[in-house]
């Protein structure tokens, strides 16, 4: 069975959240913790250059379309680093 980027990245989230919730590997759970958290403030970040990009395009479909290619290809790296870290 075949997982593509998306399934790993969910089960990893899974995982992850599983150990925060269970506690019983102290030092993964303080890890997967600490990189969730950084994963999020991440997203965060990318979310809101993708506002400030897709506001500075005005009304520009091609710029709209390459701010949002940027925001795909960033969240896509981010995802593959989170799933490898954990």
């Amino acid at each position: 069975m075949e997982f593509n980027q998306s399934d790993l990245f969910l089960r990893a989230i899974s995982i992850c959240e599983l150990q925060m919730k269970s506690n019983t590997d102290l030092e993964y759970y303080n890890s997967c913790t600490n990189e969730y958290l950084k994963y999020k403030t991440e997203q965060n970040n990318l979310t809101k250059e993708f506002k400030i990009c897709d506001k500075q395009c005005n009304e520009q479909n091609e710029c709209k379309r390459k701010c949002l290619r940027l925001l795909t290809d960033q969240q896509q790296s981010l995802m593959q680093y989170f799933v490898k870290i954990i």
